[in-house]
């Protein structure tokens, strides 16, 4: 970077000028990378915990209370048997474990370590803490739940771990019972699939607005693709904020969120390297598209360290298992509501900075 700075400032005028539009939208495009590659680690997360995935069956009513309901743990199974019984979905997520299932998940969460090979003594103590947790835990969580199937989808599984009694009590008058829920990694094909259908769409928007002479400029692109990634973090703020009681926010959200990134995503990604090598001095080409690759992975680096801030704290202790979605929910919130500032806050910036910028890109003035 400094390299480049030194070079820049002893370039001619319009050289000059032309690699202060590079380097000015290359740290913009650092940032919305950063933001936008939330959506491999704390949007993946977000989706597991609190999205709501499950397709709904029936609902509890007060004739309920007093059974009991098995469960299926695995959501998919070849067995007949297992295939009659409703799947344990994050539909029961927040709502009181019974009694009896307390120590089911305590045990398994123990067992799963033992068969992974990772009992030492040091881990044995922290597991422990944590079975401990979950033995006492009055609501039912996604660490239960993620024990239980990681138990039910080993090959030496028994019967025993493929299914689960369910008590109803009258505090369970409304829980929701699923017939079946679509996995959280399902919904990472939602970019891609965005960019198939919409990416025509844009292409043939470009061509027609150029076509007319009304085609924006790169800076009035990568402005617009922020805008649209702070939206989108928008929508994720307000689906955390109109999660249910359980703290379940509604899928829509979430594939709004990643319609809007998707969009910006198409504004921003298809114009930068072509804007590097467009304005760059022939000499310093190769170095600058270097220097936007490497801003590319620096923009990951970031993105890992604002993931951090999602991080779920129990309020017991760090050996602990995960709270239940309610406590879960206002985290992510926050933290997207944060990012949705700062997208849009330098989208307004970069918005300001058009006109400047597209003075100094000297389109008059043929390329090098």
């Amino acid at each position: 970077l400094f390299y480049l700075i030194k070079e820049t400032f002893g370039l001619d005028k319009v050289a000059k000028e032309r690699m202060f539009v590079v380097l000015i939208l290359t740290f913009f495009s650092f940032l919305f990378w950063a933001f936008f590659e939330q959506a491999g680690s704390s949007i993946s997360v977000f989706t597991d915990r609190n999205v709501d995935r499950v397709q709904v069956e029936r609902t509890l009513t007060a004739g309920d209370v007093g059974t009991t309901i098995e469960f299926r743990v695995p959501l998919d199974t070849t067995e007949e048997d297992l295939k009659k019984l409703p799947p344990l979905t994050q539909a029961q997520l927040g709502w009181p474990a019974p009694v009896a299932l307390r120590p089911v998940i305590a045990d398994a969460i123990l067992r799963d370590v033992n068969d992974e090979n990772k009992a030492k003594a040091e881990k044995m103590k922290e597991v422990q803490e944590i079975a401990d947790s979950a033995r006492e835990a009055e609501l039912f969580t996604i660490s239960g739940l993620t024990a239980l199937r990681s138990m039910a989808a080993k090959q030496d599984a028994l019967e025993s771990d493929k299914k689960i009694s369910w008590s109803v009590t009258a505090a369970m008058v409304g829980m929701e019972i699923g017939e079946s829920e679509t996995p959280a990694s399902i919904f990472q094909a939602a970019n891609p699939g965005f960019i198939l259908i919409f990416g025509l769409i844009f292409t043939w928007l470009w061509a027609f607005m150029a076509a007319r002479g009304k085609e924006p400029s790169t800076p009035f692109k990568f402005a617009l693709g922020l805008l649209q990634l702070g939206l989108g973090f928008v929508a994720l703020w307000m689906g955390a904020n109109s999660a249910d009681d359980r703290g379940m926010v509604g899928v829509s959200w979430l594939l709004l969120g990643y319609l809007l990134h998707t969009t910006g995503e198409l504004c921003l990604s298809p114009v930068g390297l072509s804007m590097v090598t467009k304005l760059s001095p022939a000499r310093l080409v190769s170095t600058v598209m270097g220097a936007w690759f490497l801003a590319t992975a620096m923009s990951n680096l970031l993105a890992s360290i604002i993931a951090q801030f999602t991080g779920i704290e129990s309020s017991e202790g760090e050996n602990t298992i995960l709270p239940a979605p309610t406590e879960t929910v206002n985290v992510y919130g926050d933290v997207y509501n944060k990012i949705a500032i700062a997208s849009i806050v330098s989208a307004v910036i970069c918005f300001l900075l058009v006109p400047k910028l597209k003075v100094w890109m000297h389109p008059e003035v043929d390329t090098e």
